[in-house]
């Protein structure tokens, strides 16, 4: 297998959470006004395009990364301007499911393997979960209790309809 030597790297946040198709909205939106930005508005230079080209023969890599919150999301927009590699940092207008003016993904220009090892310290988007979103993955489709048990005090499941008690029940 061939080495990869362009990709594109775009960072989502964990929080706020978005639903699936959300978030591959907001990655696309970020992918291409990086690209953008990168053609036009960086060095509009033939070794741009050369590189774009290259990127895109070359398989169009995009690694997609997970951080923290909207906060490090900004933080590192601003370190990735401090070192000079091209991005899009794209701000949702707040429509459907987030709040007006939040930071919702960040994309890089394409970038060399030399600059690779900026995004190591980050994981894959989805690669690892916390506890809660575990718990969530396995019980979201067992159904939970009609509530007519609130007063008895078993813990087995709801002896009315035999399901699992409600958190608070």
């Amino acid at each position: 297998m061939e080495e990869i030597k362009y990709k594109q790297y775009v960072l989502v946040p964990k929080k706020p959470r978005m639903s699936k198709g959300k978030m591959a909205s907001q990655v696309a939106h970020a992918t291409f006004m990086a690209l953008e930005k990168q053609k036009m508005f960086i060095n509009p230079t033939k070794e741009i395009s050369d590189l774009i080209q290259n990127w895109k023969f070359g398989g169009m890599c995009v690694i997609v990364l997970e951080v923290k919150n909207t906060e490090q999301l900004s933080n590192v927009a601003k370190y990735l301007d401090q070192w000079n590699i091209p991005n899009y940092l794209y701000i949702d207008e707040g429509l459907t499911e987030v709040y007006p003016m939040t930071p919702t993904a960040l994309a890089t220009g394409i970038i060399t393997e030399d600059k690779f090892w900026i995004f190591e310290q980050f994981e894959l988007f989805g690669e690892k979960q916390d506890a809660q979103s575990l718990i969530d993955n396995i019980t979201i489709n067992i159904p939970l209790c009609c509530g007519a048990c609130m007063d008895k005090g078993t813990i087995r499941g709801c002896e009315y309809c035999g399901r699992i008690k409600h958190k608070g029940l």
